[in-house]
């Protein structure tokens, strides 16, 4: 056993005791669902209060006490004879495992779990553990090789088949991953941190629904109140209240999880000091958290304070300098004050540590000095691409630069891959998503109306006009609002030209102004009349710089803004003000 006393020491000299927590999830608190049972079973199994502590203190998010609490125990264990003793010490290596992983230092932690399964190889919690941390760690290849010892089981035993289910999410397979998720729930229904990850594959009223049966099932009081809260998150997306993070912050006040949530609730209110005050809170938390420290950094980024949000960055990289999401954050940072070599940098850090980290791909190709490289952005693409093939953002982007190089039939391909792994349901209630669907069928129709297809880019132009977001009711909107082609006659005039100022209006959003303009005339032929056309084609010609004819359109949209908007605005006011009465004059 001396080999594994000095592993044991080596995880507590090297590990630096470093806290905070990757992912805030609810993993820490629900034994009933780990297998990493209680302390109602500790006591049962033989265990000292010790370890009944461990498990007290784990489930108040303390880990630095319940590892505290578990060091003897495990020391003790180690010297008893075997096998009582080995299968003993795997089961407190795996708790210590989770502690650190609770405070966010997945190296000690996966140190823990894989020593745990050199003791107990039987026991595939620790197997489990060990492909999830690495996923975390982001070592993918190791990550595998756990996962392909447990597929194979996964059809008769919950844990291997909730571990694949983590593993097919993490590589946004939501399909694989709800598969696995339902079997695992088939074998126990009363696994709240399996009803978690199926609610975060969810949405809607069926997300709430499996968050509900997480709290109800968890045995911590914490998270049941942090359930809830994400249920009533899942029901009406940034509109929760705060009951159930007050709740939750009654029972432990100095967690980062629900401070974190707390400030969000309080930025979509408006109240800037009172997110910076949680934001704070959640840093200074003695579980240190990753996330909580890049979220402070964000804000005080935002209200210029970019030096403290750089000291705040730097402050936690000296702890955690493997973590993708710092440096995808300092890129940020450098972005935001203009030193754009040193923000390239650290999105290329991020990248190297995470090649599957979807924003840092994003927002390093949108820089400015990036774009003007050809032959880099390509190579990015391809690799954002192969590593993130099932989300459709560098599929958008893959689609974007083909079209922009008039590769129109690989720019057909790449926005039919976006399309495809697009999302459709719940797009009214997610802005940035709706933005993406716009995009993609923006494209799409565009290179069809550019290789003469037009009978397709018609069709395409229709569903961009029926995803954009485009805001009703102002007197000075100069792109046209979402046409409602179900009420236009097949083949009259009014649907021509509709037809026309669709396509009009998509080929402005890629910015094929020559293109936009040709169509526009083409509308107002058949409708010359019609204002929106007339502000849609002003529009195009502004941003052509062709101030000749903008000229020309602005008296048109002018004269009708004098003539008609004005009067009838001023109307309704009367109208509804005075109702309907006359003014005495």
């Amino acid at each position: 056993m001396n080999k594994y006393l000095l592993a044991l020491a080596s995880i507590f000299l090297l590990s630096g005791y470093q806290g905070g927590a990757k992912c805030l999830s609810a993993e820490g608190a629900n034994y009933k669902g780990t297998g990493l049972g209680d302390a109602a079973a500790a006591r049962e199994a033989g265990d000292d209060e010790r370890v009944a502590r461990a498990y007290r203190f784990l489930n108040e998010m303390q880990p630095d006490r319940a590892i505290g609490c578990l060091a003897g125990p495990l020391v003790e264990a180690l010297r008893m004879g075997e096998p009582a003793g080995r299968l003993r010490a795997a089961r407190y290596l795996l708790l210590i495992g989770y502690g650190f992983r609770l405070d966010e230092n997945d190296e000690a932690a996966l140190t823990c779990f894989h020593l745990a399964d050199k003791l107990n190889p039987a026991d595939l919690l620790a197997c489990s553990l060990m492909g999830e941390t690495c996923l975390r760690l982001y070592d993918y290849r190791q990550a595998e090789v756990c996962f392909k010892r447990l597929e194979p089981l996964s059809a008769h035993n919950r844990i291997a088949a909730r571990a694949l289910a983590f593993r097919y999410a993490a590589f946004q397979e939501t399909d694989k991953a709800e598969k696995y998720i339902r079997l695992a729930l088939s074998m126990d229904q009363s696994d709240p941190r399996a009803r978690y990850t199926l609610a975060r594959l969810l949405e809607g009223q069926e997300a709430a629904a499996q968050y509900r049966l997480a709290a109800k099932f968890t045995e911590s009081p914490y998270m049941k109140e942090m359930f809830l809260w994400y249920a009533e998150e899942a029901l009406d997306p940034g509109k929760a209240g705060r009951e159930h993070l007050l709740a939750a912050g009654a029972i432990l006040p100095k967690d980062p999880l629900w401070h974190s949530k707390i400030a969000i609730t309080w930025m979509r209110d408006g109240k800037i000091a009172e997110v910076g005050k949680q934001m704070l809170e959640a840093a200074q938390c003695p579980r240190l958290s990753t996330r909580a420290y890049a979220q402070l950094a964000t804000y005080l980024m935002f209200n210029n304070q970019s030096d403290a949000a750089k000291k705040c960055l730097l402050y936690i990289a000296r702890y955690r300098p493997n973590s993708a999401e710092l440096h995808w954050t300092l890129g940020n940072l450098y972005g935001l004050r203009g030193e754009v070599a040193a923000a390239e940098n650290e999105y290329l850090k991020a990248i190297s540590l995470n090649p599957r980290y979807n924003q840092a791909y994003s927002s390093l190709l949108e820089m400015s000095t990036v774009k003007r490289r050809k032959d880099f952005c390509l190579s990015k693409a391809r690799e954002w691409t192969g590593y993130c093939a099932n989300l459709p953002d560098g599929w958008l982007y893959m689609g974007n630069l083909l079209k922009t190089n008039k590769e129109y039939t690989a720019a057909i391909a790449a926005y039919k891959r976006a399309e495809d792994e697009e999302t459709y349901s719940f797009l009214e209630r997610d802005f940035a998503r709706r933005l993406q669907v716009c995009s993609i069928h923006a494209g799409l129709g565009t290179c069809y109306y550019k290789m003469g297809k037009v009978g397709d880019a018609q069709s395409e132009a229709r569903l961009f006009n029926k995803f954009k977001p485009v805001a009703q009711g102002q007197a000075m909107r100069v792109r046209p609002g979402p046409l409602d082609f179900a009420r236009l006659k097949e083949g009259s005039t009014e649907q021509l030209s509709a037809l026309h100022g669709a396509v009009a209006d998509m080929l402005y959003e890629c910015q094929e102004l020559s293109d936009c303009i040709a169509e526009y005339k083409k509308a107002l032929s058949l409708e010359p009349d019609n204002i929106d056309w007339h502000k849609g084609l002003l529009k195009a010609y502004l941003d052509k710089k062709d101030w000749a004819a903008a000229a020309r359109e602005d008296l048109v949209v002018s004269n009708y803004m004098v003539t008609q908007q004005m009067p009838q605005a001023i109307d309704d006011w009367r109208k509804k003000t005075f109702g309907g009465k006359e003014l005495l004059h």
